[in-house]
């Protein structure tokens, strides 16, 4: 199984506020893909992503902490992790596309 993981900031337009999971998810799905590279077409991320996998592939959303956290309570107490909303999607048998934005919070970026 093949996997590959796509780490961009996308900023939330509510400043310091930690956006809950429907607010990530929606900012990465209408994150438009040519503000992330110039020579993408101009479509947001879900219909692009959806293009490229075919209008039959079902697209599961999901949030983590981009994998920021150390797992030691110790050491994450009190620090503000970032937010990622993620989408996969089974592109064959046994491979799966695994994307994830990054959403930034406006004032900590």
């Amino acid at each position: 199984m093949q996997f590959l993981l796509l780490l961009v900031p996308v900023v939330l337009g509510a400043a310091h506020q930690a956006p809950g999971q429907a607010a990530a998810i929606s900012a990465a799905k209408n994150a438009i893909v040519q503000d992330i590279e110039k020579t993408l077409p101009r479509a947001t991320f879900e219909a692009w992503v959806q293009d490229l996998v075919g209008a039959q592939a079902e697209l599961k959303w999901s949030t983590n902490d981009c994998g920021e956290q150390t797992g030691n309570p110790a050491l994450d107490r009190d620090l503000d992790f970032p937010i990622c909303a993620e989408v996969q999607v089974a592109v064959a048998r046994d491979r799966q596309l695994s994307l994830s934005l990054m959403v930034v919070r406006r004032g900590e970026d």
